[in-house]
């Protein structure tokens, strides 16, 4: 276990170098295989399978296939809560600069106020809701400090939600986004890497997890 555990993180650092090199690949087009997400909510059940491909699409960095297809099931069922947050979630590349573009502040802006409507999701998708929230909080407040209330809130919600893969791998996500190039100890990427690993196992086919 300890040696594959080394083979993530080591794969975590590797990423995370491509990505300094790539900044400006912010949208990758939908893969040929997205794998395998289950990702519950009280939306309407005709909704359920094309709101799971949004999710995988969303954990490809696939965002404006992701947000189209959050859009289709949101103009489907205006009251799915958690079609919004995709939507908002949609306008975020946490591991790319700029993190949030103008256009997409607005339409998260915008996506976070539908999701908040009265009678809108459960606990578990109010928890979402109100950590991505934080990530359009208002524009004076720097980027840094906005993510870092995020990966807060999903580190409360991952703590409430323990064997939810979804939580999980999205609070996984927020760690290596935050991790600073000057921790040499790379400190939240083993956290990280220590979530994903034996979801890794788990689910194999999890395109967010790999």
């Amino acid at each position: 276990m300890r040696a594959s555990w080394r083979v993530l993180v080591t794969t975590l650092l590797c990423f995370a170098c491509l990505l300094a090199t790539a900044q400006e690949v912010h949208d990758h087009p939908a893969p040929e295989r997205l794998g395998d997400v289950s990702f519950p909510v009280s939306c309407k059940p005709d909704v359920q399978t094309q709101f799971n491909r949004a999710v995988a699409l969303l954990h490809s960095f696939a965002y404006s296939a992701a947000e189209h297809e959050f859009q289709s099931v949101a103009g489907k069922d205006p009251g799915c809560a958690m079609a919004h947050w995709g939507i908002a979630m949609s306008q975020v590349h946490q591991l790319w600069e700029p993190q949030i573009q103008a256009d997409g502040y607005a339409i998260g802006q915008q996506q976070i106020a539908e999701a908040h409507k009265p009678g809108g999701g459960t606990d578990r998708e109010r928890g979402f809701i109100n950590a991505a929230a934080l990530l359009f909080a208002g524009p004076e407040i720097p980027y840094s400090t906005r993510a870092a209330n995020y990966e807060r809130a999903m580190a409360d919600l991952a703590a409430a939600n323990r064997t939810d893969v979804e939580v999980q791998v999205f609070y996984a996500l927020a760690l290596v986004a935050n991790a600073s190039p000057s921790d040499k100890a790379h400190a939240r990427q083993k956290q990280a890497a220590e979530i994903l690993e034996p979801l890794f196992r788990q689910n194999p086919r999890h395109p967010g997890i790999p």
